[in-house]
């Protein structure tokens, strides 16, 4: 049956109207503390945000004890934040994992190995987390045995329950967080993309007795840790303080004490697309402090390479140590680990310390290739403790029994103008453009902050820059 004239000028009008673009969702921003509008943050639309959206988590006389998942997206230009708001003691907003409720309307799988999850989740409906900024909250407390509330009730975090567990997303930024008390501080899964964390604290995570869970632990495509804090671990954890997995890792002006390992650099296991990335074999480490204390496992300090097994995987690439402070206070200590003949360290403007002398101190443990131009190291070292070692390229280095600490007994590792290590840098050559190269235009400052670089004309060695002559 034919539809009358009318009938068909009213469908064309339906289907024009159909074609007319929506309005995108308003950006707000959603106030939470105690005395506004969302007392909790377990009352935010989380499964609702938009780009531009911002949440704004105020403080509060009690840690708010809540645990969710963001599996929502912005936009480069319009970011979701989830922002906390100091108090007036410089005190971050606290997310406590213990008797934290999950909001009802939310359903995602992995509460039991997150304190705040981001990526996979049912409702919300899945989708791809992207340009998100996670700023200025202090998430603790997921370790094993703690209970919370999931949708079905009482459960408890397991082993290796993470503060924050990024299971996918991209674009993401974590800006002066803490992390800390958790099995995992920090957990990446593989299919995360655009990572950076900026200016963050991750100390005392761990599990007593366990080799297997760190401060952080990461695997991604193109990730960098800036001006970030990693301290101690927990009593009686045996995990290193950053291990990853990555592709494009840089890790530059950090403060690293403390762990197994300082960094554990190894495979990108069950992930063969990070091993096709490019960037998966070159790494930077640029003007960083890493602290060894005494013995935990063994005494290596950074660890390059695998430790899957299977070689084929293993990074075989470009490992570059550059412009860091190593510091070493156990008996006997070991700067590198290179897991096969085909990993490489280039190593160069470094000062390489430790408090026992320099016959304790060894350069590399085994097999691999290290390169090293204008270090600063003690006098005596060892290139070696191994019944066989590497290939070593070693020119214009810089012996003595102190590089001139301001302190070395408070830990204030810059360096006094008359001392050994900033009168070598004027023996060094002016590696221009050094510090764009290198993207040493900045030096770490306690207790997460970095401060602009001030060399006078010359790279110093080491992490903080070259003073002026008095």
């Amino acid at each position: 049956m034919r539809r009358s004239l009318r009938s068909r000028l009213a469908f064309a009008v339906l289907a024009a109207a159909c074609l007319v673009p929506v309005a995108p969702a308003v950006a707000r921003t959603y106030e939470v503390g105690p005395e506004r509008d969302y007392k909790t943050p377990i009352t935010v639309p989380w499964e609702d945000l938009v780009a531009g959206d911002v949440v704004e988590i105020h403080p509060s006389p009690q840690p708010y004890r809540v645990k969710w998942v963001l599996c929502v997206a912005g936009t480069a230009e319009q970011p979701i934040v989830i922002r906390g708001i100091r108090d007036a003691d410089g005190n971050r907003p606290v997310i406590e994992a213990e008797d934290a409720i999950t909001p009802p309307r939310l359903v995602y799988n992995g509460g039991a190995r997150s304190l705040l999850k981001i990526g996979a989740a049912s409702v919300p409906k899945d989708r791809m987390p992207e340009h998100i900024v996670l700023e200025g909250l202090a998430f603790q407390g997921a370790r094993e045995g703690t209970l919370y509330y999931g949708r079905r009730g009482r459960g408890a975090y397991v082993g290796n329950a993470a503060g924050l567990f990024i299971e996918k997303g991209r674009h993401i930024t974590v800006r002066d967080c803490r992390f800390s008390q958790c099995g995992n501080g920090i957990f990446v899964a593989p299919t995360t993309a655009h990572l950076r964390f900026e200016r963050c604290v991750i100390e005392g995570n761990g599990r007593e007795g366990s080799i297997y869970e760190h401060n952080v632990y990461t695997s991604a495509v193109e990730i960098e840790f800036a001006g970030c804090y990693f301290g101690p671990l927990a009593e009686g954890a045996l995990g290193n303080n950053l291990k990853d997995r990555s592709a494009g890792l840089v890790v530059r002006n950090c403060w690293i004490e403390g762990g197994n390992r300082q960094l554990d650099l190894v495979d990108a296991e069950d992930a063969d697309w990070i091993t096709r990335e490019p960037a998966y074999r070159e790494t930077w480490v640029v003007g960083n402090v890493l602290i060894e204390f005494e013995p935990r496992l063994n005494n290596q300090i950074i660890h390059y390479g695998g430790d899957s097994g299977a070689t084929d995987r293993y990074r075989k690439g470009r490992l570059r140590l550059w412009h860091n402070t190593i510091l070493s206070k156990r008996p006997k200590a070991t700067v590198l680990r290179l897991s096969t003949p085909d990993e490489t360290a280039d190593l160069r403007h470094n000062i390489l310390y430790t408090i026992n002398g320099g016959a304790h101190l060894a350069l590399l443990d085994d097999v691999g290739r290290v390169e090293m131009r204008h270090n600063w190291i003690r006098r005596g070292f060892k290139q070696t403790f191994a019944s066989r070692a590497g290939v070593f390229d070693i020119q214009d280095t810089i012996t003595d029994t102190h590089p001139g600490f301001v302190d070395l007994d408070g830990d204030d590792l810059r360096l006094q103008p008359g001392g050994s290590a900033a009168l070598a840098a004027r023996r060094a050559p002016d590696e221009v453009p050094w510090q764009a190269e290198t993207g040493m235009q900045h030096e770490f400052r306690f207790p997460n902050a970095v401060e602009a670089r001030t060399d006078v004309g010359w790279p110093s060695p080491g992490a903080y820059s070259t003073p002026a002559d008095e």
